[in-house]
């Protein structure tokens, strides 16, 4: 596929205008939802398209109108060679996938299903795989084509298979594992929390009383008990007061605590101080990587092709003109799409940033030798060839093979091609076969650099101080004050319990009697941690907290950009079965086994 394509008129340039959006509007009217156009102007193109490639766009969306005319109608032959023109237009440009287009088949699945037509369901399901295969879309929409077809086990299979490939995608793992790290954090606050509420429930009636023992002298007992009871609650007040209390309560019981309590106390304090640091940060990452630009540019590395590609990577170009990624992935998008020239223009700009990149000296000898430039061809295969690792060396051998025989010299062209054979005599064969028509090897690894682009964003959206929002907790400019404020409180009602050198009492005996059992079932951590059993009371907490986090981190999870992808509703349920699951355990455990914790 060698066109240079720079011939640029009048006519295509208002169809490259209007291309993505009328690319968006054939998907829209598979989805039956109007397209939407921007009033904002956009920012200048970052690929500039040849004439044969918005050829090949306007033909995409033709082909794709025939293929959704042909499957309405039930014209299965019709349909079948519009999708074949489809795949065929698609890897014209180098691309394997329609992404898009799979989701407007998908779309159409679902309302054949619903339409109780499920064998045009299935012909469906069938474009939609082949328009994006492997994608977890296509699996999740066929579990829902499964479930409305009252086909439960294929639908839980095909479910399954779209979680497996959303973990398989760098992109979706990394906010999945985003996601499961806000679960695990708010599970290990609120254990925390529970710990620090058991403690207070064990000590508080103690401090209490010494506190209001302690100022009982000059004031009546009355106001002596509500001053001591004001001291002890007076940061539900506060915003965010229930978090503000639970800090406050793990100063007071500190000095009462054993060492093991005062272990977990510590650890409580430096997560619940780094909690809202760490909620920034990970919530920056996630807006930079859902970034329409960065969205695009995974899905191209993935060989898709999507409406709004080029005015997303045009702003994406705007907020990192310096970005040798960057530049590096259009290199490859130009040389994928057939357009030569531009495409070397971009691989010399990274080769003046990064002179050792040898995919890119790779790609740019083949630039120069599809435009006939051997012997610039031949300079950059040399210097990939002695700078590169195995495979890229072998690669640029093989170049080398090429641009000698072209040149007629044909002693260094099988000198070359020994010498890539050595190094990767099965890679040599297959390009032998595959690249018969391009005669050289390309790499195309910027494409491969997707990761770096978006830690790049990330730091000149931080450099440029974007207004990232801020966690409510510590964000006030009256934190460090209340602490403060916490500390000298803490220190005061230490020293007031001191001073009353009050005797220790046992807990009210309100839960005695038939009541014992439902106490131990229902109140995990706090029976254990009544006979001093800690640590089997911090893990009682812990397995409660991890089922009660997950509700909250479904309503705080970040969003997979996937139609039909985990939600938080199944979370919910297994939260629910979770509770169960604690609450039978522990009946089974404590039931008529006496008063005994352990």
């Amino acid at each position: 596929m060698c066109r240079s394509g720079a011939d640029h008129g009048p006519r295509r340039g208002a169809r490259l205008a209007g291309l993505h959006l009328a690319l968006a509007g054939a998907l829209a009217g598979a989805l039956a939802v109007p397209p939407l156009v921007a009033q904002e102007p956009e920012p200048a193109a970052a690929i500039q398209l040849s004439s044969p490639v918005l050829d090949v766009l306007a033909r995409l969306q033709e082909e794709w109108l025939e293929w959704l005319n042909a499957h309405y109608q039930d014209d299965q032959e019709r349909a079948a060679t519009a999708l074949d023109s489809l795949l065929a237009n698609a890897r014209e440009l180098g691309l394997e996938r329609l992404p898009e287009l799979s989701r407007g088949a998908a779309a159409a699945a679902l309302r054949a299903a619903a339409a109780g037509e499920s064998e045009r369901a299935s012909r469906a399901l069938i474009a939609a795989g082949r328009l994006d295969p492997g994608s977890p879309e296509v699996a999740f929409a066929t579990a829902r084509v499964a479930r409305d077809l009252g086909e439960l086990p294929p639908a839980l299979t095909a479910w399954m298979r779209g979680v497996a490939g959303l973990l398989g995608r760098p992109l979706e793992r990394f906010l999945l594992l985003g996601d499961l790290g806000l679960w695990l954090l708010g599970a290990l606050l609120l254990a925390g929390a529970g710990f620090v509420a058991v403690e207070m429930a064990l000590r508080g009636g103690y401090l209490l009383r010494s506190v209001a023992a302690a100022v009982e002298r000059p004031l009546p007992g009355v106001v002596a008990f509500a001053l001591a009871a004001a001291l002890l609650l007076w940061p539900v007040l506060l915003p965010a007061g229930v978090a503000w209390l639970v800090l406050y309560w793990s100063l007071l019981v500190w000095p009462e605590a054993g060492r093991l309590e005062r272990t977990v106390l510590a650890v409580f304090w430096l997560l619940a101080l780094a909690t809202p640091w760490l909620l920034d940060e990970q919530r920056q990452r996630a807006q930079v990587a859902l970034s329409p630009g960065v969205l695009r540019v995974e899905s191209v590395a993935r060989g898709g092709l999507e409406g709004g590609l080029f005015s997303d990577l045009s702003e994406l170009r705007a907020e990192l003109p310096e970005s040798v990624a960057l530049t590096h992935l259009l290199a490859d998008l130009n040389r994928m799409l057939g357009q030569i020239e531009p495409a070397r223009e971009l691989y010399l700009q990274v080769l003046e940033k990064e002179p050792q990149n040898v995919p890119a000296l790779v790609d740019a000898g083949a630039c120069f030798f599809r435009r006939g430039d051997y012997e610039r061809a031949i300079e950059h295969f040399r210097r990939a060839a002695d700078a590169g690792p195995r495979e890229a060396a072998a690669a640029a051998y093989f170049n080398l093979s090429q641009a000698f025989s072209e040149l007629y010299r044909f002693g260094d062209a099988e000198r070359q091609l020994r010498l890539a054979q050595e190094l990767d005599n099965d890679a040599v064969a297959q390009w032998i076969h595959l690249v018969a028509a391009e005669r050289v090897v390309t790499l195309g690894r910027g494409l491969r650099r997707s990761g770096e682009i978006r830690r790049q964003l990330l730091v000149a959206r931080r450099s440029a101080g974007g207004p990232w929002p801020r966690a409510a907790l510590w964000g006030g400019s009256v934190a460090l004050p209340v602490l403060g404020l916490f500390v000298l409180l803490a220190v005061g009602v230490a020293a007031l319990t001191r001073r009353a050198r009050m005797r220790r009492l046992e807990p009210a005996p309100w839960w005695r009697g038939g009541l014992e059992t439902w106490r131990r079932v229902l109140l995990p951590g706090f029976v254990e941690a009544e006979h001093g059993r800690w640590g089997t009371a911090l893990l009682a907490l812990l397995a409660l907290a991890l089922c009660l986090a997950l509700p909250l981190a479904g309503r705080l999870a970040y969003p997979i950009p996937q139609p039909d992808a985990p939600g938080a509703d199944p979370l919910w349920l297994l939260a629910g079965l979770g509770l169960g699951g604690i609450v039978l355990a522990r009946f089974w455990r404590y039931w008529g086994t006496g008063t005994s914790a352990g």
